[in-house]
């Protein structure tokens, strides 16, 4: 599984445990679209390599909630949630691992919150150890002629 998936089906988790009576989309919109509901998106993902096979991968996550069908929905509920959200994204648990978010933000765009959290991910590519070859090694002592 890719960790993309991995980091969406984290924010899904937390997103479920603190509203479990919405519904929760990850990849396609589904005929019979439930309202309200949440929505994930990875929208960026970026590497950045430190020394030898070390680095961070950063995963831009967008969580989008919709009320309801019509745009004409409070200003004050998304205001809330997107407040709220502040907390429950904070801290993800990726195959048992803890990711805190980072760089939150949220908009109100006709009537849709947009949340945005950035998660990131050391990485460490293992290195294949080469072992070393033997080594003969003979001297021979040269006498004065």
């Amino acid at each position: 599984m890719i960790v993309g998936d991995l980091i969406k089906s984290a924010v899904a988790v937390k997103l479920h445990t603190s509203y479990p009576e919405l519904k929760i989309y990850k990849e396609k919109i589904e005929q019979g679209l439930k309202f309200p509901h949440f929505f994930i998106l990875q929208i960026n993902t970026s590497k950045i390599k430190e020394l030898r096979e070390s680095g961070w991968i950063y995963y831009q996550i967008n969580v989008r909630y919709r009320p309801q069908q019509d745009f004409n929905s409070k200003y004050s509920e998304l205001e809330q949630i997107g407040v709220d959200l502040f907390d429950t994204l904070e801290y993800i648990d990726v195959s048992g691992w803890p990711l805190r978010g980072a760089d939150m933000n949220y908009q109100i765009v006709d009537g849709v919150l947009q949340f945005f959290v950035n998660y990131r991910m050391r990485i460490k590519k293992e290195q294949e150890l080469v072992k070393m070859l033997k080594l003969q090694n003979s001297a021979k002592i040269k006498e004065d002629e």
